[in-house]
């Protein structure tokens, strides 16, 4: 549990940026569904793949990433264990495969300027 109470105290500031959704605003069952929070130079992608979604992959396009500049990425599971990883702006808006391998799964990807 404590380690659950961190990761929110970590994500908070977070929702105090920018909102932006990366897919269709649904109630649907059968889809994912996730959004990006923005704060200065960093910010936070959530994904959901909800129970009747058949895919186990999602595209993820980030919005609020600069295309010349190099980010570092935190990938978080519903377990919370972290891999880490470097892409480039380019890399992050034109897409960054995710793939959930459970349905009613999830994951966030924090990131921040290298």
């Amino acid at each position: 549990a404590t380690r659950i109470v961190e990761e929110v105290h970590e994500l908070a500031p977070y929702w105090e940026g920018e909102f932006t959704p990366l897919t269709q605003i649904t109630t649907e069952e059968d889809v994912f569904v996730a959004w990006e929070l923005s704060f200065a130079d960093k910010g936070a992608v959530y994904v959901f793949r909800r129970e009747f979604c058949e895919e186990d992959t999602f595209m993820v396009k980030f919005t609020s990433v600069e295309e010349m500049q190099k980010y570092k990425l935190v990938f978080i599971d519903e377990k919370l264990e972290r891999r880490d990883g470097e892409y480039t702006g380019a890399q992050l808006r034109e897409g960054l495969s995710v793939e959930l391998d459970d349905k009613r799964s999830s994951m966030i990807i924090k990131y921040e300027k290298a």
